[in-house]
C-alpha cells in the first residue's frame, strides 16, 4: 500500500510483519505503535492474524 496521507496505527492483538520499500521490516505485536508518512509504501503480512486500530490525516477539506 502506498499512503497518500499520514497514518498512525497501533497493534491491538496478533502479530504482523511490516515492511517498507527500502527493505526494512519489523515484526509488530500488541502495543506497538507506528507512523506511516504520506508517500510511504508499506507491506503487511501475517502468518496468523493481526488486529489494529488506525487513524489517518488527509489534507484540509478532505473527507
Amino acid at each position: 500500500m502506498t499512503y497518500t496521507y499520514h497514518e498512525m496505527k497501533i497493534i491491538l492483538d496478533g502479530e504482523v510483519t511490516i515492511s517498507d520499500d527500502t527493505g526494512q521490516s519489523v515484526t509488530a505485536s500488541r502495543g506497538d505503535l507506528f507512523h506511516f508518512p504520506a508517500d510511504s509504501t508499506i507491506t503487511f503480512t501475517s502468518s496468523d492474524f493481526a488486529l489494529a486500530y488506525f487513524v489517518g490525516q488527509g489534507s484540509e477539506g478532505e473527507a
